[in-house]
């Protein structure tokens, strides 16, 4: 295997879900600390893209905690005022 096959692979194995939720993720966090609300809504985002990576990898744990994720980050976008 030659590094970029390597790349590729590591890249596509989960279908960019892991890369979704590590740019949505990193932009929730860095939106909700400069106190910007729509930053609840990537994070939801994120976590539901952690629920499919859930799926694809068979990890009912995984599911589950990023279902209370999304729901929590949904419900203080709106509370927050």
């Amino acid at each position: 295997m030659n590094i970029s096959t390597y790349i590729i692979d590591s890249l596509t194995r989960f279908y960019f879900l892991d890369w979704a939720i590590f740019i949505l993720i990193l932009l929730y966090l860095i939106m909700v600390g400069r106190k910007i609300r729509i930053g609840w809504l990537i994070g939801a985002a994120g976590s539901l893209c952690g629920c499919a990576l859930g799926f694809v990898i068979g990890s009912v744990a995984i599911i589950i905690m990023n279902i209370v994720f999304a729901a929590t980050q949904v419900y203080n976008y709106v509370k927050w005022k």
